[in-house]
């Protein structure tokens, strides 16, 4: 018995330093396990047994083993006496390595929580409001803070961006009037473009749009097509061609006009730069000139002879093919004496024989030089006769 209680009293300095050593140093690395065995102990340390023991000496066991399946330290021994183990071997958790029946004191030292991070740059806030510091130990040294400060939140603008600090940028922001809504700009109003501010949404048309003949107002001035519109002529003898002093602005040519501006009639088809030229007192191929074809027009001309000659001009043929001399003969006439072609057969006094009763024949001639002086001789001859005589006075043709 008395090897038993000092038995009993070196498991409890035992287990009470291995408390003393998780407190301070952490959890312990050994187990003390007290076996009470009930059976036979079949090593050869003496132990202390409930039941017969062979010698006649009490056994006093004083090996502990680690125990992987009991923390409890209870053994369930063969034999019917109560086995004590002092003996304290490495447990299994520990790292290290214990031979000697002591236990362990681990002095393992934790990492400080400050040391990676102190000093390293950070950032608080988002948006405008983000601001940059540097991480600091806190005051009880268990971590890190960041000393930024963040900005305030203000009110969303458009500029690109995020003036609340929400995450997002220009966010909800109605349009604006615009400042041109003329023409194609009607349906303009004013949006948010990030960093370049308020922009018209109508990017396909503004000031500097080229206006092009559509009928639209294009570069929003309030004026359609100005500039860009076509001349067009009127044709209205629809001849083809169109009269330049009639004239509208369009972009494609309306009803009874044309592009071409060459006729110089637009109330005559037959006037026009495709005609030719006939005699019928009109330019007809609007060259500027009037029947330049014919040469002769307006020339003297004369029609029948003797009595029957009257005189005229030239002028253009009824189909104004040509010209034709305006004049007309007079009508033929019977033959008298008195020095005409009355009759308009081209001799004068033809055929007549005439007995005159007088000392004077009077006769009216036509003739020609040398038949107006043979008849100078006949008159200077019957001066001298100055007696009646008989005269037949024929017409003769002297070449």
């Amino acid at each position: 018995m008395k090897h038993f209680k000092t038995l009993l009293v070196t498991v409890l300095l035992l287990v009470l330093t291995g408390c003393v050593a998780e407190d301070f140093n952490g959890p312990t690395t050994l187990e003390t396990e007290v076996s009470t065995d009930a059976g036979t102990d079949t090593d050869a340390t003496p132990e202390t047994d409930a039941g017969t023991d062979t010698d006649a000496t009490p056994d006093a066991d004083t090996e502990v083993e680690p125990d992987s399946t009991d923390d409890t330290g209870e053994d369930a021994d063969t034999d019917s006496g109560s086995d004590t183990d002092t003996d304290v071997e490495p447990d299994s958790t520990d790292g290290g390595g214990d031979t000697d029946g002591g236990g362990d004191t681990d002095t393992e030292v934790e990492p400080d929580p400050c040391e990676a991070e102190e000093g390293t740059p950070c950032t608080l806030g988002t948006g405008e409001c983000a601001a940059e510091g540097i991480y600091e130990c806190t005051p009880d040294g268990s971590t890190v803070e960041c000393n930024a400060v963040e900005g305030t939140p203000e009110e969303e603008v458009c500029d690109g961006l995020d003036n609340d600090c929400d995450g997002d940028t220009d966010e909800e922001l109605e349009p604006l009037p615009a400042s041109n809504t003329q023409g194609a700009c009607s349906n303009n109003v004013k949006v948010c473009d990030g960093s370049n501010g308020w922009v018209d949404s109508n990017t396909n048309h503004d000031s500097t749009t080229p206006e092009v003949c559509d009928g639209v107002d294009n570069n929003c001035n309030g004026a359609v097509d100005e500039g860009v519109k076509d001349t067009f002529y009127a044709d209205t003898d629809g001849d083809g061609y169109g009269d330049s002093g009639d004239t509208t602005l369009a972009c494609s040519a309306p009803s009874g006009y044309i592009s071409d501006d060459t006729d110089c009639d637009d109330s005559d088809n037959e006037r026009n730069p495709g005609n030719t030229e006939v005699c019928d007192g009109k330019d007809n191929d609007c060259d500027g000139d009037v029947d330049e074809a014919f040469q002769n027009l307006g020339d003297s001309c004369s029609a029948g002879i003797g009595a029957c000659e009257s005189t005229g001009t030239y002028v253009c043929s009824a189909n104004g093919s040509g010209t034709t001399c305006d004049a007309t003969a007079g009508t033929p006439s019977t033959e008298t004496c008195d020095g005409v072609d009355n009759n308009c057969d081209g001799n004068v006094d033809e055929n007549l024989t005439r007995v005159c009763g007088s000392n004077v024949v009077s006769a009216r001639l036509e003739l020609k030089p040398a038949q107006q002086a043979l008849g100078e001789l006949a008159w200077a001859m019957w001066s001298l006769l100055r007696k009646p005589v008989m005269v037949r006075i024929t017409t003769v043709t002297v070449a």
